[in-house]
């Protein structure tokens, strides 16, 4: 269980007459060292790496009128088919590492048995990013696959407020948040802050995060001469981190194909963010409707990239439209409860045999 998964998970709990999440491993302790929770403790956990027996398990995925299957679980699902019950599967894309693999045969195989093989069955796909849907239909799905995301906490705030403070802030304030991967693409937010500076932009990125590439990163501000508008912030809490965002003015995100979904717009766009995004990133076309709740750009495209950061940092109107357009987005649609809510109505239908009337956007709209 992580903070990305708890508060669907209390949703789904408050309105299912019951509800349980089975755990299939413990948390690092990398994690726990570094201040995450363990939220594998909740009482709704069921912890499969302990004391639980194999029967115990497979007896809740049978009783259970509805099953999502995620990351682990994929094995008992022949049991829920072999029944023909109403089961999901809560997948980010499958092709994520590349489209090419298509033509490698394990790849193939693998993905068969998470789609194509249980045409006809009372199993369909939680898109969970943009191109889930199209990896699955190459692979010959033809159940019903749906709009789904990662929902991570979120708080409502006085969005007014918040933009007022940051407009009064000086310079402007930028912030990537991520792991310093090579398919994150840290770099790009170097070179834009490069591109700014050679430009006369007064501003001020923020990059939090950590991994393999941070040295490379460090070398880059350096060699770029950085230092006074870069801050590398390494590791904080995810209650920083949103913190963080709430006083930042634009939010960057550069993953490439590799990004599954990417939480961290969720969190940027709610803690009011103008959000530049790449569309490669799963969550960006899903999340973000082009000038209107923020701006996508050509993961590959540093001068698109550098246009659209200096067209809201040119224009202040613009970016806090798009800020609290953003907002307004996860607080009426793209959050735990609403996604809660719209999914029960959909398995409800499904279990009784009634037509379901797909909302044209949104948790549970048609993918």
């Amino acid at each position: 269980m992580s903070h990305h998964q708890l508060p669907l998970c209390l949703s789904l709990k408050k309105h299912a007459s019951s509800f349980h999440f089975i755990a299939s491993k413990p948390i690092p302790d990398k994690k726990l060292q570094i201040g995450y929770a363990d939220m594998n403790s909740a009482d709704f956990v069921v912890r499969a790496y302990e004391n639980t027996t194999k029967a115990q398990i497979q007896a809740l995925l049978l009783d259970s009128d509805v099953v999502i299957f995620g990351d682990g679980g994929e094995k008992y699902l022949p049991l829920r088919m072999a029944k023909s019950r109403l089961s999901f599967l809560y997948s980010e894309r499958f092709l994520k590492k590349g489209f090419w693999q298509r033509f490698r045969p394990t790849t193939r195989k693998r993905i068969k048995k998470k789609t194509s093989k249980y045409n006809g069955q009372p199993y369909h796909i939680l898109c969970t990013g943009e191109y889930v849907a199209a990896d699955a239909r190459y692979f010959g799905f033809q159940n019903s696959l749906y709009r789904w995301a990662y929902f991570p906490p979120f708080e409502k705030i006085d969005i007014d407020t918040l933009l007022n403070k940051k407009r009064n802030s000086t310079p402007a304030r930028l912030i990537w948040v991520g792991r310093f991967l090579p398919w994150k693409r840290p770099e790009m937010a170097i070179h834009l802050a490069a591109n700014l500076k050679k430009q006369g932009f007064k501003f001020h990125l923020e990059m939090i995060g950590s991994g393999k590439m941070e040295t490379r990163i460090r070398d880059l501000i350096r060699e770029n001469e950085l230092q006074e508008f870069v801050t590398m912030a390494g590791v904080v809490s995810t209650g920083e981190v949103r913190a963080r965002m709430k006083q930042a003015s634009i939010f960057i995100l550069s993953s490439d194909f590799h990004e599954g979904w990417g939480a961290v717009l969720n969190e940027a766009m709610g803690n009011g963010c103008c959000c530049i995004a790449s569309r490669a990133a799963g969550s960006s076309p899903t999340l973000i409707s082009h000038e209107n709740n923020g701006l996508l750009y050509n993961h590959k495209d540093i001068g698109e990239l550098v246009t659209l950061c200096k067209q809201v940092l040119e224009d202040a109107a613009l970016r806090e439209a798009l800020a609290r357009n953003a907002y307004q987005t996860i607080v009426d649609c793209w959050n735990a409860e609403f996604a809660a809510k719209r999914f029960i109505k959909l398995a409800q239908c499904l279990l009784d045999g009634r037509p379901y009337n797909a909302p044209v956007s949104g948790p549970c709209s048609l993918a």
